[in-house]
């Protein structure tokens, strides 16, 4: 080891570190030639001094966040993440209501899918590196951040249960009893330009009352609502939020409970929603080499369920 560190401290490169190891190994003759090849293909991986640049993409960046730390994003495999994504029906222009306990990656996914246009109205607890990192991994430019709309769920709960009164559509209102209550009933703004630097800034709360007051709970105006949650109830989401999905409208629901998954369905058909569907998806990664092709001995399989339904009336 210490022959190694001087090779690498006096600036050797990766293929004669390799050899001096290959040399150094008395039983390396013995071998076979499967196991010189895999041996020599582990130490070169091992102390290469390569380092590649890539630019990120969403596959990418799930893989990541799984196999370093699944729990962080709720057992999201990518392969979940790809089927919640197609039944979404997301295209650019779409009007998307996403909670996400993914560390960002649905909203990462669905912003990129908007391509700079369309609304995506985000429900959150924190709005924070660590609690959404993927959209700061994706690196978007200011055109594609325009339809990013945050909202903190706590707002919205106090809108539910009527602790912060919202103005009737189209008449203006001031609370004076705090600041912070304040409402305009000027129509939304159509454009929000969010730079790599504020994209996790606070809202304004009176930006943020108008979007609950005039897309969420006064309107059937979304295409599609989508929930990744490990904390909190989907089912108290999607009874406060599905009213605002239009005729046709799409909904995704993604959880790690069986027992909220079996709710969800009884909601949703008591709501009259058609192609109501439950999946639990298995997924096994292979490795792919020329004359030894196997399932991988050691791979992640954790992940939670999925339920897709579309909206009747």
């Amino acid at each position: 080891m210490e022959e190694v560190l001087s090779m690498k401290s006096s600036g050797a490169s990766t293929s004669v570190i390799v050899s001096t190891l290959v040399q150094g190994n008395t039983n390396f003759s013995e071998r076979t030639n499967y196991s010189k090849e895999k041996y020599v293909s582990k130490k070169a991986k091992h102390h290469s001094d390569q380092v590649y640049i890539l630019a990120p993409t969403i596959r990418m960046i799930a893989q990541t966040i799984y196999r370093r730390n699944s729990e962080t994003a709720s057992f999201l495999r990518p392969d979940m993440l790809s089927s919640m994504l197609y039944y979404a029906s997301i295209i650019g222009g779409s009007k998307v209501l996403v909670y996400d306990e993914s560390c960002g990656l649905i909203s990462a996914a669905v912003l990129q899918r908007l391509d700079g246009k369309g609304e995506l109205y985000l429900l959150y607890k924190n709005l924070t590196f660590n609690s959404h990192e993927a959209l700061q991994a994706m690196n978007f430019n200011p055109i594609e951040t325009m339809p990013f709309r945050p909202i903190r769920l706590s707002n919205l709960a106090k809108v539910i249960v009527k602790e912060t009164p919202l103005p009737p559509h189209g008449m203006p209102t001031v609370d004076t009893t705090t600041a912070s209550t304040a409402v305009s009933a000027a129509p939304p703004k159509e454009s929000f330009n969010y730079s790599d630097e504020n994209l996790f800034a606070e809202v304004d709360i009176k930006e943020q009352l108008i979007w609950i007051h005039e897309r969420i709970l006064d309107r059937s105006f979304l295409d599609s609502i989508i929930i990744v949650s490990n904390a909190v109830s989907p089912l108290e989401l999607l009874q406060h939020t599905f009213k605002s999905l239009r005729s046709s409208g799409t909904v995704v629901v993604y959880t790690v409970i069986q027992e909220e998954i079996c709710e969800i369905y009884t909601f949703l058909e008591e709501n009259g929603a058609i192609n109501i569907q439950i999946q639990e998806q298995s997924n096994r990664e292979m490795q792919i080499l020329r004359d030894r092709c196997h399932p991988m001995l050691q791979t992640h399989v954790a992940s939670g369920y999925l339920i897709t339904a579309i909206k009747t009336v």
